[in-house]
C-alpha cells in the first residue's frame, strides 16, 4: 500500500508504527531490506511459537506458576484512562497496563481471571483482542535479548523520512541497534501512542495517512488531536480501491496535491471531455486547513489494534477495598 500511495506521489516525510507496526514501517520503507531473512528467523526462534505465544513459556516463569496452573493470557482495550487504570492493575496481581491507545482508552493483558478483576473494579467497558503475544510487559524481559537478536538487521534508512520510536515518543536516528533497541524497548515496557502522536505534532505532523489494518490508528490519532488542525485518514478498508482514491481527494482538499498521471494520463486526454456544468459552492468564509503543502505526511503502519465503538463513558466510582472485589462486569460491545 505504501508503494501505491507513493506512485501517487504521497511519499512520507516521517513513519510511526504502532506495535508491529513499527517493525513493518522499517520493512515498508526500505530501511530493512532483507524480508526472507527475517522470515527465518521466525521459523527457528521460539520466541512466537513457545515463549511470548503458544505455550507462553516467558509468562509461566514470570508469574511463578505450578504446573497444574494455566497462563490463560488474554488482551483487552478498555474505555478508561491509563490514570484510572493504573491504581487497579498494580494492585492486581498477573495484570499489566501495556499500551496507552487515547486519553479515555488503554490496553491491559494478563491471566484471564485477573484481567476481569480489574475490569469488574473499574465498571468499564472491554474489547477482546484475540492473538496478541505476551508482550508490552516486563514478561518479556525473560527473552528480551532473544527478541533484540531477532530484530537486529542491516539497516540503510531513507535520507527523507524520519522514524519515530514508540517507546521513546520520539524520533530517532535508525540504524541497526538503534532500531533493535527500540523494538525491544516497546516489547519490555510498552508504549504510550497519545505522548508519540503529540510529540510529531509538535514536530509539525499535520497530515496522518494510515497504512495498517480497520483504520484504529486513524480513529486513535483523531481521539488525541481533538479539534486541532489535522487529518487522519486510513488508506485500507474492504474497498481498497474506494479508501485509496478518498485518501488521495482527501489530501487534495488540504492542498498537499498528489500526482493524478496514474489516473489521467496526458495521452488519455481527449477521452475525457471537460465538464460544461458550472459549480458553485457557498461558503461563509475560508475553511481551515488542516495544513499547507510543505507539511509532513505521516503514515501510521499499525499491529492489531482495537477499533472499539464505546458506549457513553461514566466515570468510574470510588473502589472500597482492592481490585480483587468482584463486581459486575459491563457487557464489551459487538
Amino acid at each position: 500500500m505504501s508503494d501505491l500511495l507513493r506512485g501517487f506521489g504521497v511519499a512520507p516525510d516521517a513513519a510511526i508504527g504502532y506495535s508491529l507496526g513499527e517493525t513493518t514501517a522499517l520493512f515498508a520503507l526500505r530501511a530493512w531490506r532483507d524480508r526472507d531473512e527475517m522470515h527465518e528467523r521466525l521459523l527457528r526462534s521460539p520466541l512466537f511459537t513457545r515463549e511470548l505465544a503458544g505455550e507462553c513459556r516467558a509468562a509461566r516463569a514470570a508469574w511463578n506458576l505450578r504446573d497444574h496452573e494455566a497462563v490463560d493470557w488474554r488482551v483487552v482495550a478498555i474505555n478508561r484512562s491509563a490514570a484510572d487504570a493504573r491504581p487497579i492493575v498494580d494492585a492486581t496481581q498477573r495484570v499489566h497496563l501495556l499500551i496507552v491507545n487515547a486519553p479515555d482508552e488503554c490496553v491491559i493483558g494478563g491471566q484471564r481471571s485477573a484481567v476481569q478483576r480489574v475490569i469488574d473494579a473499574l465498571r468499564c467497558d472491554a474489547v477482546e483482542l484475540h492473538g496478541a503475544a505476551t508482550v508490552h510487559c516486563e514478561i518479556a524481559a525473560g527473552v528480551a535479548d532473544a527478541y533484540r537478536d531477532l530484530h537486529r538487521l542491516t539497516t540503510t534508512p531513507p535520507d527523507d523520512v524520519t522514524f519515530y520510536s514508540a517507546a521513546r515518543a520520539r524520533a530517532y536516528e535508525v540504524t541497526s541497534e538503534s532500531a533493535a533497541d527500540s523494538i525491544t524497548r516497546q516489547a519490555l515496557h510498552g508504549f504510550d501512542f497519545p505522548a508519540v502522536i503529540e510529540r510529531a505534532y509538535a514536530d509539525g505532523v499535520r497530515l496522518f495517512v494510515e497504512i495498517g489494518p480497520r483504520g484504529s490508528c486513524s480513529r486513535m490519532i483523531s481521539r488525541i488531536l481533538g479539534d486541532r488542525p489535522h487529518l487522519a485518514r486510513s488508506a485500507s478498508s474492504e474497498d481498497e480501491v474506494g479508501s485509496v482514491l478518498h485518501t488521495i481527494a482527501a489530501l487534495i482538499a488540504e492542498r498537499a496535491l498528489p500526482d493524478l498521471s496514474a489516473l489521467y494520463p496526458a495521452d488519455r486526454g481527449s477521452q475525457c471531455p471537460p465538464s460544461t456544468t458550472a459549480h458553485t459552492v457557498a461558503s461563509s468564509g475560508p475553511r481551515p486547513r488542516a495544513a499547507d503543502a510543505a507539511s509532513p505526511i505521516v503514515i501510521p503502519l499499525g499491529g492489531p489494534a482495537p477499533q472499539p465503538r464505546w458506549p457513553a463513558v461514566t466515570a468510574a466510582p470510588p473502589v472500597d477495598g482492592d481490585a480483587s472485589r468482584e463486581n459486575p462486569s459491563a457487557t464489551a460491545p459487538p
